[in-house]
Parts: C-alpha cells; sequence; structure tokens
C-alpha cells in the first residue's frame, strides 16, 4: 500500500493502560512489532480512559483531525476501517468513507450483519 501512495495509519483508543489493566511497555513492543511487520506510516494512541471526555479518543475524530494535519491527508478521500460503533463515528464525524467490518466482538453497535459495507458520510 505505502508503494502506490497510500498512508496507512492505526487509529486505537487504549484506555487499559490509564487504568492500570496493561503496560506501557507492552503496548510499545506490539507498536513496534506493528511497525517492523507492516508498512504503517503512524499509530496514533489515546490512553484516556471513557470517563476522561478527552478529544482525541473515538467517536470522536481527534485522532483522525490530527493525522490528516500531520501528513496532509484529505480525509474526503480516505477510508477509514472499523469494527466498534465508536470506530464509525469518528469516521462518520471526520467525513471519510467507513468500512465496517462484522466480527465476534461484544461491542454493540457495529453489526453488519456478514458483509463488509462501505458508506459515505450523510450530510
Amino acid at each position: 500500500m505505502r508503494i502506490a501512495g497510500v498512508l496507512n495509519i492505526v487509529i486505537t483508543n487504549l484506555p487499559d493502560v490509564a487504568a492500570g489493566k496493561q503496560s506501557l511497555d507492552v503496548v510499545a513492543e506490539v507498536h513496534r512489532i506493528l511497525l517492523q511487520k507492516i508498512p504503517l506510516n503512524s499509530i496514533k494512541v489515546c490512553f484516556h480512559v471513557d470517563a476522561g471526555n478527552c478529544d482525541c479518543g473515538k467517536p470522536r475524530p481527534g485522532m483522525l483531525l490530527a493525522s490528516a494535519q500531520e501528513f496532509s491527508i484529505d480525509l474526503g478521500k480516505s477510508f477509514l476501517a472499523g469494527d466498534r460503533w465508536r470506530d464509525i463515528a469518528a469516521g462518520q464525524a471526520a467525513g471519510v468513507f467507513l468500512s465496517a467490518a462484522d466480527t465476534a466482538s461484544s461491542d454493540q453497535g457495529c453489526r453488519s450483519g456478514r458483509s463488509i459495507r462501505l458508506q459515505r458520510r450523510m450530510s
């Protein structure tokens, strides 16, 4: 994908670090391996817990908007793939094309049957 001029950026919420359920060292090692094995341009993380009411964590579009500014990305020509309602809500708020994958996740609100749907933000 990088060869085709496509930027690949991971946008993730990791509240378990702030909650003390996961160590930052483990997260850093996972990110190091991901960056080594997958052609990623960046990994953006929100460590806040949902109750933190931050602007960066999904479902808010803060990490998407910051990435767009940092990498000069036209969000209207960008895709976001997600499997949780927070992913989809953040993508809708940022105005990107969305791919919602049906997973066995216990997270409610993003079940798409057995297919992947592409949709455009409705204004």
